[in-house]
């Protein structure tokens, strides 16, 4: 369990993604995540109806995050949880899929060479924007009741007790 206590509220709703923004003093959650980028939302989205209360606290203004400028290799197993969560068909129209790669050394004249075809899949992996994964994502923790958005926000200080966890927040620019 984790206990908040809040300097100065916060309100931010850009992108046209309203979270739910929650920095008020004194806040008590199952679970604080600290970081709402695409691993913090993606965590968000999997506690969905686990009947646990979440708090994700984020630094940066949702539209600055959503617009890094920024590109990933996606693992095959990224897109199985991101399936298992049910985001992934909003995701997939948007990413591009790669079937083949081929490594080697600059010392060494051999080729190692992975297909698709070899795993039996579509894909060994897909590339995929930032700003695809994390609007996709804020837009699915929306329908999220168990999840509250503060943000912008930071942890500033942690202290460990027995049963739980004592965390304090300040606004990032107060």
């Amino acid at each position: 369990m984790a206990q908040l206590n809040s300097r100065a509220s916060t309100s931010s709703a850009a992108s046209g993604i309203a979270l739910s923004n929650r920095c008020d003093s004194n806040l008590d959650y199952d679970i604080a995540i600290v970081g709402g980028g695409v691993v913090g939302a993606t965590l968000a989205s999997a506690l969905k109806g686990s009947g646990l209360t979440v708090l994700v606290i984020e630094p940066q203004v949702r539209a600055e995050a959503i617009a890094k400028g920024q590109a990933y290799a996606i693992h095959l197993s990224s897109k199985q949880i991101w399936q298992n969560i049910g985001v992934w068909p909003e995701i997939e129209p948007q990413v591009q899929y790669f079937n083949h790669v081929r490594m080697s050394d600059a010392d060494c004249p051999h080729v190692v060479t992975f297909e698709a075809s070899d795993l039996k899949a579509k894909a060994l992996g897909y590339v995929a924007e930032h700003r695809v994964l994390l609007k996709e994502l804020l837009g699915f923790v929306q329908t999220c009741d168990n999840v509250d958005w503060c943000c912008p926000a930071r942890a500033v200080a942690r202290r460990g007790r027995t049963s739980h966890v004592e965390m304090d927040m300040q606004s990032v620019g107060a």
